[in-house]
């Protein structure tokens, strides 16, 4: 019964698909990759948008992309032209983005640094510094010049939130949008005797939805596969040297409670901030002090009506930059995850005295090393942390690991006089990736935990799956047994075992209207016991109706069957629901319309059984961009329950944000946000603006505020900061 839609919707495709899902391939990497050759310059450079300079017009050309996507290896609509120069402090990118309409063509949505690829136009490089063919750092930039860069470490490993010193500067024409790039080799992490480099070239034209690439790249990956990139020849930068980079802040702050008539205002003034030395062209150390995260974005709010633990992404970014380093493959199972460092469990900072960190990446192999103390306030203990990582590259492109993780909460009394012991727990875990072909991978782990309440534990997971032009079908389960923990990372659920086969396609058939860009169905079963083998829950799913038009909009309608297992220990939103076995079916409706436009959106909406009532979901988001400088969003979901649990509760819940981001130019902008959840009765305030005076130095001025319920009396509590912080980057 469970796997009925599937096997339905399998047969559909074979019959209606069957000659498109087997001829199209994604090809294998170029034996003799081809080369791009940079030339050597002495005259100063100035980094405008405007290619003025003789070396330009003398510096070979390269032109040859093709499309990725939609047409994988046909002609790109529009031509790109690229250069390639360097000096002794510098390598030297140009571009010119040819366009048949010129800058009337262009589709960016705001200002912002790391830029979404998917929904603006871009152009951006790749760079295999090590020539290892896994591992890139990706410099990005708008037709309006705003930068993203990104680290990229091979499978599931892509560090949107590294932020690196370059210079980037882009002009406009009728026909064209110019770009200039500079990046420092001291950026880049390479050998000592380095005259060769990886690279690759791509380009989006979001209007056309189209992305082109050079060297050419199958349109099952992305461009930072750099088993097909290109050799970058004829350089010489110079001998690594000492790098350091100095990064201090001053930060002045004032915070206010106001508790029923209470209303206890503080200001505090403190120093702080980061040092990273390039011990040599493979290591670096950092160290910080005082380490503060003011500029932070903050959490979003949901309403969870799942078993599932709320996954709230790190955005403090000491911790983001080479967090791909410490990553072991699997969101469920993370035996160390950042946020656990400096943050409670409902997300309220704890001040972090110190911490170092050791980083050090070879072709071979990859160490990293983190310790930081924590510490203590009146409801929590002074701890230590300390997390030790080994990867060893195994053959092109596969390799094997280990993480070790420790926590130390020191003795501490609480604030009602209830004395604390001291604990230490840990975490030892073996993870490894086999890759031995483009289209075939698979991943594994396994983990153990020391716990002195819970005492030893064991967690697993493992992957495998197939990806092509076609699309992707694999499988992944997932092991935790009922003592095992981290209280170094972060566990999606407990205590269980997870089977979860799944598919997903891209279709295009010729005969599909010009209109429909793709037809892509996808389907899933998703089952879940106790470690000791009592059924928990489990969907099966599909995507029967999913188009993309050529503009990037979609439409799906996607039907569901459930199993839930109840006992005593799951109540959503406190509903308290009768144990036993629950069986129902949901049906679930979106479409979006193309997200590059000036005025976008999207609807959902689901509809069905909920355990023994039923649960109608509607969710819907509005963004307005009139120009790169403006950009509006707000969203809305609402829950109506009816008739669930003992009590036949009926209950709604509304969650509306808000956004505003105002930009002056990509180095000074003003972003505000608004979040009222009715489920948890809070209301959260932010208002940052941010002026980046010079490369990755910040002023930063900060209002936040957060209204939420205190106690069961219906009693308030109200905390409000007012926050201006100065950084300043310098590299020695």
């Amino acid at each position: 019964m469970k796997n009925f839609l599937l096997r339905c919707l399998f047969s559909l495709i074979l019959c209606a698909f069957g000659d498109t899902l087997f001829a199209q391939e994604a090809f294998l990497p170029p034996e003799i990759p081809p080369e791009v050759s940079a030339n050597r310059v002495t005259a100063p450079m100035t980094i405008d948008g405007i290619l003025s300079e003789e070396a330009w017009r003398s510096a070979t050309l390269y032109n040859g992309f093709l499309q990725q996507n939609p047409v994988q290896g046909a002609a790109p609509s529009n031509e790109t032209v690229v250069r390639v120069l360097y000096d002794a402090q510098f390598l030297y990118i140009s571009a010119v983005c040819r366009d048949s309409i010129g800058k009337y063509g262009i589709r960016v949505q705001n200002m912002r640094r790391d830029f979404s690829l998917q929904q603006n136009d871009f152009f951006g490089v790749n760079i295999d510094s090590y020539l290892d063919k896994r591992n890139s750092f990706g410099f990005y930039v708008t037709p309006n010049g705003a930068q993203s860069d990104r680290q990229f470490g091979g499978e599931y490993t892509e560090n949107v939130d590294w932020d690196a010193l370059w210079f980037a500067r882009t002009s406009l024409s009728d026909s064209a949008w110019t770009l200039e790039m500079a990046i420092p080799w001291k950026t880049l992490r390479y050998k000592d005797d380095c005259s060769r480099m990886g690279i690759t070239f791509s380009r989006g034209l979001r209007r056309n939805f189209e992305v082109v690439t050079f060297p050419p790249v199958p349109r099952a990956y992305t461009p930072d596969r750099m088993v097909y990139e290109a050799l970058l020849i004829n350089i010489a930068p110079p001998p690594p040297t000492a790098n350091v980079l100095v990064n201090p802040y001053l930060l002045a702050e004032v915070n206010r409670t106001v508790q029923g008539s209470n209303d206890a205002p503080n200001a505090v003034f403190k120093p702080g901030g980061e040092v990273k030395w390039a011990i040599t062209p493979n290591s670096t150390l950092e160290a910080t002090i005082n380490t503060d995260f003011a500029q932070a974005d903050v959490d979003r709010q949901v309403v969870n009506l799942s078993r599932f633990s709320v996954f709230f992404p790190e955005r403090r970014q000491f911790f983001l930059e080479n967090a791909q380093t410490f990553y072991t493959g699997f969101d469920r199972i993370q035996p160390f995850f950042s946020r656990s460092i400096g943050l409670d469990n409902v997300g309220a900072p704890v001040p972090i005295d110190a911490g170092l960190r050791y980083l050090a990446q070879t072709p071979e192999e990859n160490i990293g090393a983190l310790a930081m103390r924590q510490r203590g306030t009146a409801n929590s203990p002074a701890s230590w942390f300390g997390v030790a990582r080994y990867s060893k590259n195994v053959g092109e492109q596969s390799k094997i690991g280990g993480l070790i993780t420790l926590r130390q909460d020191e003795a501490f009394t609480r604030a009602d006089g209830t004395r604390e012991t001291s604990l230490l727990s840990g975490t030892a875990t073996i993870d490894g990736v086999y890759r031995p072909s483009q289209l075939w991978g698979a991943a594994g782990m396994v983990s153990l935990s020391v716990d002195p309440v819970l005492g030893r534990g064991l967690a697993a997971a493992g992957w495998t799956g197939i990806t092509d032009t076609w699309g992707y079908v694999g499988v992944q389960g997932e092991y935790m047994s009922r003592s095992y923990t981290s209280r170094t990372g972060f566990l999606g659920f407990e205590d269980y075992i997870n089977a979860n086969p799944e598919f997903e396609l891209d279709l295009r058939p010729e005969w599909l209207p010009s209109w429909i860009r793709s037809y892509s169905p996808d389907g899933d079963v998703d089952w879940f016991w106790t470690a000791d083998g009592r059924f928990l829950q489990g969907d099966v799913q599909a995507s029967l109706f999913s188009l993309t038009f050529q503009d990037g909009a979609e439409i799906e309608y996607r039907p569901q069957q459930a199993w839930q297992m109840v006992d005593s220990t799951f109540q959503p939103l406190g509903i308290a629901i009768a144990d036993g076995l629950y069986t129902y079916t949901r049906h679930r409706f979106a479409l979006s319309t193309d997200q590059s436009a000036m005025l976008g959106g999207s609807l959902r909406y689901q509809t069905g059984a909920y355990f023994d009532g039923a649960l109608n979901t509607f969710g819907g988001e509005i963004r307005f961009a009139p120009i790169p400088n403006i950009e509006l969003s707000a969203s809305y979901e609402f829950n109506q329950i009816r008739g669930v649990g003992r009590m036949k509760t009926n209950l709604d819940t509304h969650l509306f944000t808000a956004n505003a981001r105002l930009a002056l130019n990509p180095q000074v902008q003003v972003i505000g946000f608004y979040q009222w959840n009715s489920a948890a009765g809070r209301a959260v305030w932010n208002a940052r603006l941010s002026w980046e005076y010079l490369p990755l130095s910040f002023i930063f001025l900060v209002f936040n505020s957060n209204d939420a319920p205190f106690g069961t009396g219906g009693e308030r509590i109200i905390q409000q900061q007012g926050i201006a912080k100065i950084t300043l980057l310098r590299q020695l």
